[in-house]
């Protein structure tokens, strides 16, 4: 991510899974129109502050980056769509969940308007080591860049403006149809919002890089964070247009993953791909949360093309 500027960022992006044109791997949304939307702003594409940080020169104005987006979209023929997703990941997962009604309402003439989030759905975790750290955190991010006010004001006005920026908190006030797909063992967040605050995060390495190698004290501590991501995923209230697909891969993210979109590592035939075609065109509800307390390595992968053209029953890659 570069803050504020686009001038480092790469200009080629290459499509996959979700996004790939390719009926074999993505069969149910090969022939969609695409576009893909840098993310530089910080916030989300949710805040606006009218003066110029005097420290940085930066201005923090992220909700008129995806106004301008969705207009120019909307100029190039978006406005005649039938069908529409609003997909990310990681903090694009969460930028998803925070614009998903935002982005139903320029739709208004479309039949079919959803999102997906995949590993965007970052705990709180009140009982959690660090929650007050992360708690901080949201506020600061809140106060810097004036996000209140694009906050669900039922959600704002039931607690603080920054708690509703914490998934767990903020998706039961979501109208728009919301497949939420990620891990109970999302790496990032371990490394980034858990270890810390149990020294040198350097010392984890080995664990962090094959879960098969983690001392039983490290597993227990995983599995700590584990059950503190399935208590906060509880306080998610069903709905029959809401989605869950939660695994317990070691990793962060799943819809990147040519091998985890198409190889039925969740048991049985079922894909990702399968998981994301039968919910948004409403073949089947998705209620799949897997309570197995055990990462696993989803991807250590010795031949990462041969696992996936075995997946295609395609002939091995040269």
């Amino acid at each position: 991510m570069m803050y504020g500027n686009t001038v480092s960022r790469v200009t080629r992006a290459y499509m996959m899974d979700l996004l790939d044109d390719d009926p074999a791997i993505n069969p149910d949304f090969h022939d969609w129109n695409i576009a893909f939307v840098a993310y530089c702003d910080g916030s989300s594409f949710m805040g606006h502050v009218e003066e110029v940080d005097p420290a940085t020169n930066v201005t923090y104005r992220g909700s008129k980056i995806f106004d301008a987006v969705i207009d120019d979209l909307l100029a190039r023929g978006m406005k005649n769509a039938n069908n529409s997703i609003l997909s990310g990941g990681s903090a694009g997962g969460l930028a998803t969940m925070l614009n998903c009604d935002r982005f139903r309402s320029r739709l208004p003439n479309a039949n079919r308007v959803k999102c997906i989030s995949d590993a965007g759905f970052f705990i709180y975790g009140e009982n959690l080591v660090g929650s007050e750290q992360r708690k901080q955190f949201y506020a600061n991010v809140t106060k810097l860049h004036g996000m209140k006010k694009f906050l669900p004001k039922k959600c704002t006005s039931a607690m603080k403006p920054y708690m509703c920026l914490f998934p767990e908190n903020l998706v039961n006030y979501i109208e728009t149809p919301l497949l939420i797909v990620d891990s109970s063992f999302d790496a990032w967040q371990i490394e980034h919002n858990y270890l810390p605050f149990f020294g040198n995060v350097s010392d984890w390495q080995h664990c962090l890089l094959n879960a098969s190698d983690c001392t039983p004290n490290e597993l227990l501590k995983l599995q700590e964070f584990q059950r503190a991501y399935l208590d906060s995923l509880r306080k998610v209230k069903y709905s029959p247009s809401r989605g869950i697909l939660v695994h317990n891969c070691f990793i962060h993210g799943t819809t990147p993953y040519a091998y985890m979109w198409n190889c039925p590592f969740l048991g049985g035939n079922t894909t990702v791909s399968s998981v994301v075609g039968d919910w948004y065109f409403d073949r089947k509800p998705i209620n799949m949360i897997v309570q197995d307390n055990m990462p696993r390595n989803c991807n250590l992968i010795s031949d990462y093309y041969q696992v996936l053209q075995q997946c295609l029953n395609k002939p091995p890659m040269l």
